[in-house]
């Protein structure tokens, strides 16, 4: 039994970018990422399935965004807010 997943279309694609970047937005004016997360789903009516995957890639990017751009070993290891 094969457990391939289909690979997903452009469409689709640009729909969760734009409703990644609006998650972004909220938590750039200060909400906590679940909060943006919960309100940006519901809008966009997105599946659970496209919501755990963009909660990894919020927090794979932020992860990074943090070690980059932080210029101390203490601002590259602070602690933030994931999702969840």
């Amino acid at each position: 039994m094969s457990n391939i997943v289909p690979k997903m279309d452009l469409a689709t694609e640009a729909r969760l970018l734009r409703s990644l970047e609006k998650v972004a937005s909220l938590v750039d004016q200060g909400n906590s990422p679940n909060v943006a997360f919960e309100k940006i789903a519901r809008e966009d009516n997105l599946l659970p399935g496209h919501i755990n995957f963009l909660v990894q890639v919020f927090n794979t990017s932020a992860a990074d965004t943090k070690r980059s751009l932080g210029e101390t070993r203490l601002e590259k290891a602070a602690k933030f807010e994931l999702a969840s």
